[in-house]
């Protein structure tokens, strides 16, 4: 609501009476993290809410579950605590109140991570407090009536490897993507300025004035007789959709700034394999993107295309490429 920002899901808290969708970081004063329970947002507050008058018109009207957002969209940070407790701690004996039991992982999404099952048959859920002052014991220790180790469980941490991190939540994951489909070193100060320049506001000033004859150019080049679906993934300009117009292809427009009716991140693989999904395939990109992003346009672009990418970019981003870019447009250049 105050930055205009879809991002940073994991620090997203939505109001308990009018769901809109606040950051941690843009309230005032900030918030540590999402907390637990109901919250009301700044604007419900200044109209008199209270979140005493919202949980009784829940507890009145309709029940509701707890509110945990910080568990239900969790950091990767989270994911990787909650990894190294699990390895730690899923199936292991224990010593607690006395008596030897066995503890499972059950899962982030639960508000104790972790239950003991004891020798006695009763069973407790515990949260990550409580292990530290748990008694490990070998499993030869176990009694013959506690329950069998738990079958084996795991967290998402990361990507698998080989896969494409697409996330653009943080400067480190447009670096890691860089890295892999890009291969090179960056300066991690280039890659933060294209994070920090994401936001719609930014990237509007970002977008170069192009006219449709720069389009129309490649039409003298490449035959798009053989081309059907072409998407233009940064249609934040007409000149595309204007400059392909005499052409027989079907021509997909996306403007994550608002103009068009698809209106998704270009960044993002959603907008892609939607349209693939409905195409049946994506034979051409053709776009024109801001500067600052023409690496993370093409690279994207080249995992969802069939044929070809065209983009229109300055001289110098060709003339002067750095190490990186000049061996993938080297690579392509020697497969054609």
């Amino acid at each position: 609501e105050r930055c205009g920002d879809h991002r940073r899901g994991h620090l997203m808290l939505l109001c308990d009476r009018c769901n809109a969708g606040w950051h941690t970081f843009c309230l005032q004063p900030p918030l540590p993290e999402v907390p637990e329970g109901t919250w009301i947002c700044p604007d419900c507050v200044d109209s008199g809410i209270t979140i005493e008058a919202v949980q009784e018109r829940q507890r009145l009207f309709f029940p509701v579950e707890e509110s945990r957002p910080n568990l239900e969209l969790p950091s990767r940070r989270a994911r990787a605590r909650a990894q190294q407790l699990m390895e730690q701690w899923h199936g292991a004996v224990v010593r607690h109140n006395g008596l030897i039991g066995r503890v499972t992982f059950l899962g982030m999404l639960k508000t104790r991570w972790f239950k003991i099952n004891y020798q006695d048959g009763s069973e407790a859920e515990i949260t990550t407090r409580i292990l530290p002052h748990l008694e490990r014991l070998e499993e030869a220790d176990a009694p013959a009536a506690l329950v069998r180790p738990p079958d084996p469980v795991s967290v998402y941490v990361a990507a698998a490897e080989g896969s494409i991190n697409w996330s653009i939540l943080r400067t480190t994951d447009l670096l890691e993507r860089m890295r892999q489909l890009m291969p090179g070193e960056y300066h991690r100060d280039d890659v933060h300025q294209m994070w920090i320049n994401l936001t719609r506001r930014r990237r509007s000033q970002l977008s170069p004035p192009v006219k449709p004859l720069a389009v129309q150019l490649l039409l003298s080049v490449l035959d798009f007789r053989a081309l059907r679906i072409v998407l233009d993934p940064w249609a934040n300009t007409k000149a595309v959709e204007q400059g392909l117009r005499d052409t027989e292809c079907i021509i997909v427009v996306n403007d994550r700034l608002g103009r068009c009716q698809l209106q998704h991140e270009p960044l993002e693989p959603f907008l892609y394999q939607k349209v693939r999904g409905a195409a049946g395939s994506i034979d051409a990109v053709v776009c024109i993107p801001p500067p600052l992003f023409a690496d993370l346009a093409l690279v994207t672009a080249l995992q969802f295309t069939r044929s070809v990418v065209c983009m229109y970019v300055p001289a110098d981003w060709v003339s002067a490429a750095h190490s990186a870019r000049f061996a993938l447009l080297n690579q392509y250049a020697a497969n054609d």
